[in-house]
Order: C-alpha cells, then structure tokens, then sequence
C-alpha cells in the first residue's frame, strides 16, 4: 500500500502540473499522540531505541512539513516522498 500511495503521488504531480497542483507524499513515524495513548510503554521504547535520534516525531514538527509544503518556499518541489522519521526506517 505505501509503495502504491509513492506511485500515485508521482503520477499525480506529473499528471497535474499542468494545472498549477503540486502534488507531495509526508511519511511520519510513529508519532506519541492521544490517538496512540494506549499503546504499550515497552513498544514505545523499543520504536525510540530504534531511532538514530532516539525519540519521536512530535505532530509540530510533522505539521511543519506540511507548513513548508504549503508554502511558496516549496513552489518547485512535486512527486517528492518526504520521510519524516529521525533517520529511522519509514516503517518504525
């Protein structure tokens, strides 16, 4: 599913360009947040220790991705796949 959604997003950008839509795909990592409240402590830590920055990504600093890809400042960039993990696998 995740390589299916990259593929969409190039085809997407490459298909609306035209029409002045860029189109861009944000991975987060596991993120701490009331949603994910009742997952297990243990599981958490392991998700961290795993990180080379040895934390998760807060939804600031997710959202801030999404700020900056909203932004003129990001006015050339589209079918791009910005990973927003701490340098950990896409999948942690």
């Amino acid at each position: 599913a995740k390589s299916a959604l990259s593929g969409l997003t190039r085809s997407l950008a490459v298909e609306l360009v035209g029409r002045n839509l860029l189109v861009n795909e944000v991975v987060p990592s596991f993120m701490e947040t009331d949603l994910t409240s009742g997952t297990d402590r243990v599981s958490i830590g392991q998700i961290k220790a795993a990180s080379p920055m040895k934390r998760l990504p807060n939804p600031e600093e997710v959202a801030d991705v999404i700020v900056f890809l909203a932004s003129s400042q990001a006015s050339h960039m589209s079918g791009q796949r910005l990973v927003v993990t701490g340098g950990a696998p896409p999948f942690l």
